[in-house]
């Protein structure tokens, strides 16, 4: 959906290509990415040198992506998932990258919240009601699914949806990259 998004309505540098084309150098950038951070990684996994490795890929998806005006979370993902489709350190890497998802979230609400204008809070909260029902309203649906299909899930009924409300790092960075991008 952000790749769809971000080819149709974002700010990229090379419009020519059109939304077809910018959607593919999307996909292409985060896999091309993630097979050279896998290569780059070797056959023996070595911690400092893999953080070297990890960040400075990282850095430049997210800078090539964010200089032509990529989508640069869906870049991120997907030299993630190719990375470890492809490493034979999948393992590793997993353990190498765990405890730093925690460290990430608070600065990304910090910086979410400094773009807040306080002229528009009125707009920001209208957004804010409008977005959690919308939320609170797909979780009810998929969990009524969910019960209907899984006996499993039955005994938590409709209260199963407000078990999937949580939001991670991953919604917060999603977030932030489009209040970045679109007004």
């Amino acid at each position: 959906i952000l790749v769809a998004l971000f080819a149709i309505a974002g700010h990229s540098k090379v419009p020519w290509l059109g939304p077809g084309g910018i959607a593919s150098v999307t996909v292409s950038l985060g896999v091309v990415l993630g097979v050279l951070c896998a290569l780059l990684l070797g056959r023996e996994f070595r911690l400092r040198e893999s953080w070297g490795t990890v960040l400075g890929i990282s850095l430049l998806a997210i800078g090539v992506s964010a200089t032509v005006g990529l989508a640069y979370v869906v870049v991120s993902f997907l030299l993630g998932a190719v990375l470890v489709l492809v490493s034979r350190h999948a393992t590793d890497i997993r353990a190498m990258l765990a405890p730093t998802e925690r460290g990430a979230l608070l600065p990304v609400l910090i910086v979410c919240g400094v773009r807040l204008e306080p002229h528009e809070i009125m707009h920001t909260l209208a957004i804010f009601g409008v977005v959690l029902a919308a939320r609170v309203a797909s979780k009810w649906v998929l969990a009524r699914v969910l019960v209907a299909a899984l006996a499993e899930a039955r005994p938590a009924g409709g209260a199963l949806g407000f078990g999937m409300l949580s939001s991670g790092s991953l919604t917060m960075c999603i977030g932030l990259m489009c209040a970045s991008t679109f007004r």
